[in-house]
């Protein structure tokens, strides 16, 4: 009997173990997505257009983006209601909105006429599967850099 309740114990404390690993793991797969993500953000800002971009964030507003999981596709906030097959841009549903992309105009290097500097953060998850659970945003990770667009 002792023999049992000391191996369950055991049993116990590595199955403990497996939370943070899996965690962590999925913490690592998701910093690559970002990574992946920066370049994926300034081609949706090229898309979007330099004089959209230039007006979206001035004044200190911002331009709010959001992505799958697995970066695949990035959309602004605006347009990710639209229906994903027929829409133009195709939307990104509620349920699938992983990553939060928020694009501000940035403080250092100042913009010129020519070109305008922005701070892109991205914060995740933004919902939690399956029925797309929103996550507080002081629980969420997040992830700053800077990129440049020209007209």
């Amino acid at each position: 009997m002792m023999a049992v309740c000391l191996w369950a114990v055991a049993v116990l404390g590595v199955v403990a173990l497996f939370a943070p690993a899996v965690r962590d793991t999925r913490e690592v797969a998701d910093r690559h997505v970002v990574h992946a993500l920066a370049g994926s953000v300034g081609a949706e800002l090229r898309r979007y257009g330099f004089a959209e971009v230039q007006a979206a964030t001035a004044g200190g507003a911002s331009l709010q983006l959001v992505a799958r999981a697995d970066g695949s596709r990035i959309v602004a906030l605006a347009y990710a209601d639209n229906d994903p097959a027929a829409g133009a841009p195709p939307g990104i549903p509620a349920a699938e909105r992983y990553f939060q992309i928020d694009v501000t105009r940035a403080l250092s290097p100042a913009s010129g006429p020519a070109w305008v500097v922005v701070e892109v953060r991205v914060s995740w998850p933004l919902a939690l599967p399956p029925d797309a659970t929103p996550v507080p945003a002081a629980q969420r990770s997040e992830f700053r850099f800077h990129t440049a667009i020209t007209p």
